[in-house]
Parts: structure tokens; C-alpha cells; sequence
């Protein structure tokens, strides 16, 4: 029937991918998995539907890439996914777009957390320099630091990854400063060895500096390892670091606000600074 009813509309109109046209029925389709493929395959055949665009929240490729989380198909070499760019999908495309934040597929598969995938994508021809633009706040290698995956991190590096990409103009981060938010260690030590600075600014508006970010989220080993860094680098003078008094008060008012007094006290001990009043 799905095929009768194409085949009529190639032959009413003209053989021409119209906006948006299609999409919710290739969604219908890659919902219902493996078992519905033949369906798939009838309507990227037809060269009629729109392949990338944005229903509701996410591409036809994004909902992929979500089902992904929790129904991996790896092991059957990402069928869905491999059909949808074989056909011509954008692999830099957009396939989520919220009220404040756009994914490209690589950002939806370091999210997901599949390293297998995102190197599908790599090989593919995704953009691992890709810097953040618009709505898209994030690198490949930022979205990774962020998500705290270490694979993930030392796969985008070993590609040619830059360990100090600028962040987003509004509430961005460099790599470093987002592994110093998720608090993983690790994710932060492998960039500082790959040469990530721990003085590169953040974003203008909503940026934190690693400490300010990690004491806002209750990281406490990971203050403990940033203060350890800081002390090992020689800075060109005069050079902001992000540790100067004016960060580190920040950085207690922002770890008491959020309930980390641990956190707070941590970073006064640190810096010989009173914890009474941190503003």
C-alpha cells in the first residue's frame, strides 16, 4: 500500500523532495525497528521524503540516534542509521533542535555515549572541528569533556580534536572547563597532558572558569586536582589564570548557593580566603 500510494504521487507531481514532506512517516517507520526496515527502505527509495528535517524536536536521523541509548543495534552495524546515509542524509546536519540548544549526529552519539558510533560518524565524514555556531554551543570534544566519557574524549584527540578550542560565545565551555564541571578526573588529566590551558577564558555570558564550574557543581577531587595543576604552570605575567581572588570568591558563592560547604571551605583553605563572605 506504501508503495502504491508513492508511486501515485510520482506520478501526479513532480519527482522533487518537498520540505518537511515525509518526515513524520519515516520517523513512524525507524520507530518500529528492524522489523519495519522494508517500510524504511520504500521511502528513501522514492527519493520523495525530506530526510533532514526537524519534526517536532528531532531528524528522522536523530530519533536514530536516541533509540540508540537504549536499543543499541551496533552489533547488526547501525542498519537504521546506515540506511538513512546512504541515502543522502547530512552527516552535519542538524538532528535535535530544543528551545536553547542544537546536537549535529556526532553531539547526539558522544550524548548517547556510543563510542562505536560516533566512530561511524568519523568515518562518515563528521566534522570533529566543527566549532560551536548559533544554537550548536558545543564541539565534538566539548560535548565529550561535558558528558565525561574518557573513550570518547581520546578518540576525538587522536583524530586532531583541538584540546583548546574557543567555547561559545554564551554558555560554553572549553573542553578543560567542562571536565572540570562534569568532574571527571580522569577526562581532565588526559586533557591537561594534551596540552588543554587551564587559563583559556570562558564564554562572556554564562561561562565558568574550571573552578568556578567544578566548585558550582560539588566537585571536590576535582578542585583539589585543578589547584595541584595550577600550581605547576608557569605563567607569562601578567596572564589571568582563573585563579585569582576575584575567581576563587566566585567560585565559593557559587558552591554555597548550591549547597557544596565542602566545597566552599575547600577553596578558602586553598586560598587563604575568609568564607564568611564570599560575594
Amino acid at each position: 500500500m506504501l508503495q502504491e500510494v508513492l508511486d501515485h504521487i510520482t506520478h501526479q507531481h513532480t519527482h522533487t523532495i518537498t520540505r518537511g514532506f515525509g518526515t513524520d512517516a519515516m520517523i513512524r517507520a525507524i520507530r518500529g525497528g528492524v522489523d519495519n526496515i522494508e517500510c524504511l527502505d520504500i521511502l528513501l527509495s522514492s527519493g520523495l521524503s525530506d530526510m533532514d528535517d526537524i519534526y517536532e524536536s528531532a531528524s528522522p536521523l536523530g530519533v536514530t540516534i536516541e533509540m540508540e541509548r537504549n536499543n543499541s543495534t551496533k552489533n547488526l552495524g547501525f542498519p537504521i542509521i546506515n540506511r538513512l546515509l546512504d541515502h543522502g542524509c547530512d552527516v552535519n546536519s542538524i538532528v535535535y533542535h530544543g528551545l536553547m540548544i542544537s546536537q549535529t549526529p556526532i553531539l547526539s552519539a558522544i550524548e548517547v555515549g556510543n563510542k562505536e558510533l560516533v566512530q561511524l560518524f568519523i568515518d562518515r565524514g563528521a566534522d570533529i572541528h566543527q566549532a560551536p555556531n548559533f544554537s550548536v554551543k558545543r564541539s565534538p570534544l566539548q560535548g565529550a569533556a561535558e558528558a565525561g566519557n574518557l573513550e570518547i574524549v581520546k578518540l576525538l584527540i587522536g583524530k586532531g580534536a583541538d584540546v583548546n578550542g574557543a567555547p561559545a560565545r554564551r554558555g560554553g565551555g572549553t573542553a578543560l572547563q567542562f571536565a572540570a564541571i562534569s568532574g571527571n578526573c580522569n577526562v581532565l588529566a588526559e586533557l591537561l597532558t594534551q596540552g588543554a590551558l587551564l587559563s583559556m577564558p570562558p564564554s562572556r555570558a554564562n561561562g565558568r572558569w574550571p573552578i568556578e564550574g567544578a566548585a558550582e557543581h560539588g566537585r571536590l577531587t576535582m578542585l583539589e586536582l585543578l589547584w595541584k595543576a595550577n600550581e605547576s604552570i608557569l605563567y607569562p605575567d601578567p596572564c589571568e589564570t582563573g585563579f585569582e581572588e576575584k575567581h576563587c570568591r566566585r567560585a565559593m558563592e557559587l558552591a554555597a548557593e548550591n549547597g557544596y560547604v565542602a566545597c566552599r571551605d575547600l577553596i578558602a583553605e586553598l586560598s587563604g580566603l575568609p568564607t564568611m563572605d564570599t560575594r
